[in-house]
């Protein structure tokens, strides 16, 4: 396997620099994104996140909750009340009940 990996080894400045020449210019395969183009995949991508948002704040309140309840001190209610506030940031109609 070394003797594979010899080629690598030997030029791998050339191998890096193609890397990062890649990483920062794309090589232009992608066309470039309007500035309303970027807008609408960005909005779409944060709606269909969403519901992972919710689901997720909702479980760390209720794991939360269930640890203030199982040991009620002030540091298991802090906790709770700062998961409650994340909770409550989202939009009414994300969240459940």
């Amino acid at each position: 396997m070394v003797g594979a990996n010899d080629p690598l080894a030997n030029d791998f400045e050339t191998y890096h620099g193609v890397l990062d020449h890649m990483a920062r210019h794309h090589l232009d395969l992608l066309p470039r994104l309007s500035r309303g183009q970027a807008f609408h995949l960005e909005h779409g991508a944060h709606e269909a996140a969403l519901p992972a948002i919710q689901e997720h704040a909702l479980d760390r309140m209720l794991d939360a909750y269930n640890a203030w309840r199982a040991e009620p001190t002030t540091e298991t209610r802090a906790e709770f009340m700062r998961q409650s506030q994340a909770y409550t940031q989202l939009p009414v109609g994300l969240r459940c009940g």
